[in-house]
């Protein structure tokens, strides 16, 4: 069974990309010279902690929730997101395939060159895999936003009386919004180091005058 669901969803697993998102953040230092993949804590407290702080804030104590308003405006926003993050892959793509053929069409002589096309190629994959986990996270949080109205206090549908089901409404309710408000915090933050990796990028295409 579990083979067979496998190679159900095999088509539209997204586990190579969280896996080569994941590779993007290991300490290159300890990576080279120790053979060890570790990511720094300030990684895991800038894309987790500070996220899930927040969300808990947020849902816990200022009791933050999901109106049809919120809903439609993050939808679009996101929506919008990932027509734009779709096409600059894109460009991406473009940009590795020329990068790449210059580097092996480079004469082995000119050692500086060469390592700057390397660094080049290696930060351009580094920015494809981060800008299609930005996707997959723009999609993520939309489901997400989206099933924070499956279940609402102030809902016109009644439920039985039961602690159990109270339980769950519960339960739903703040795991759902929770989720909603990491993802996007997420994606924020994924956003962000995209756009210091691009202008890492066009520091090694223009350096500036004190660099050369």
């Amino acid at each position: 069974m579990k083979r067979f669901l496998r190679s159900v969803f095999n088509r539209v697993n997204i586990r190579p990309i969280i896996s080569e998102h994941v590779n993007s953040f290991y300490d290159n230092n300890i990576l080279v010279n120790e053979h060890r993949k570790v990511i720094p804590f300030t990684d895991i407290v800038l894309f987790l902690g500070i996220p899930g702080l927040f969300s808990g804030i947020l849902i816990g104590i200022f009791n933050i929730s999901f109106d049809k308003d919120i809903i439609n405006i993050l939808i679009t926003s996101l929506s919008i997101f990932i027509g734009l993050l779709l096409s600059l892959l894109v460009l991406l793509f473009d940009l590795g395939r020329k990068e790449n053929e210059q580097l092996h069409a480079l004469p082995s002589d000119p050692v500086a060159h060469i390592d700057k096309a390397k660094k080049k190629v290696a930060l351009i994959r580094e920015v494809f895999s981060q800008v299609i986990f930005s996707v997959v996270l723009s999609a993520g949080a939309i489901l997400s936003t989206m099933s924070t109205q499956v279940i609402k206090f102030d809902s016109d549908i009644v439920l039985p009386e039961s602690k159990i089901i109270d339980g769950i409404t519960f339960a739903y309710f703040y795991a759902s919004h929770f989720l909603s408000i990491f993802l996007i915090c997420e994606f924020i933050i994924t956003l962000l180091m995209i756009l210091k990796r691009f202008k890492i990028l066009f520091d090694l295409e223009f350096p500036s005058s004190t660099e050369r």
